[in-house]
């Protein structure tokens, strides 16, 4: 049965819509999705790595994580695909919320995800594991549900196709050999039903 990693964060769980939320509620700005021209978040909110990743933690004790939803047709898509292939999540998210990530995980998708990797590279100060490229290759992955370019990029160079769902922050990434766009989930659903 071939291999296929998603992504977790705005692949299939809605993170960006609550954060800003809870980004906006406490220092009083007004970002929108559509604000984000790239993938790190602290540049386009004007802060630190550092800082970046204290708010992205104190986000995460918050409510309003617990709250983040579904992106839409993703749990649609996710039922259709994991009838034909293995399916594995593979998250920058830190090793702190693993508990939290995998009772979201059970809430929305049941038992639909084989392995959930940790990779911690978006986070500093954090102990890295593996890039996505790396966990892609070592557990013999060979697609990837992507919405970083900077990812997908890392990951084609190591022969893993990967499908590139359209973001604000990818908007101006020209797809390379082995990146596919994907519109959204229909899309994603459509171009596995075909190869």
């Amino acid at each position: 049965m071939m291999k296929i990693g998603i992504d977790l964060d705005d692949v299939i769980a809605k993170f960006l819509e609550k954060f800003l939320e809870y980004y906006n509620w406490r220092f009083k700005t007004n970002f929108k999705e559509e604000d984000f021209f790239c993938y790190s978040m602290w540049k386009v909110l004007g802060c630190s790595k550092e800082n970046m990743t204290e708010i992205v933690r104190d986000f995460d004790d918050s409510r309003l994580s617990s709250e983040i939803e579904p992106v839409k047709k993703s749990i649609k898509g996710i039922n259709n695909l994991k009838k034909q292939y293995e399916l594995s999540i593979i998250t920058s998210r830190h090793l702190k919320i693993k508990r939290k990530t995998i009772d979201w995980l059970d809430k929305y998708f049941g038992n639909s995800f084989k392995e959930i990797y940790f990779s911690s590279s978006y986070f500093s100060g954090e102990e890295k594991g593996l890039n996505k490229a790396d966990i892609c290759k070592k557990a013999n992955i060979k697609y990837l549900v992507e919405d970083c370019a900077e990812y997908a990029i890392d990951c084609s160079k190591s022969g893993i196709k990967v499908l590139l769902l359209d973001k604000p922050w990818n908007k101006d990434f020209k797809t390379e050999n082995g990146i596919i766009r994907a519109n959204n989930w229909n899309n994603i659903i459509n171009y596995f039903k075909n190869i």
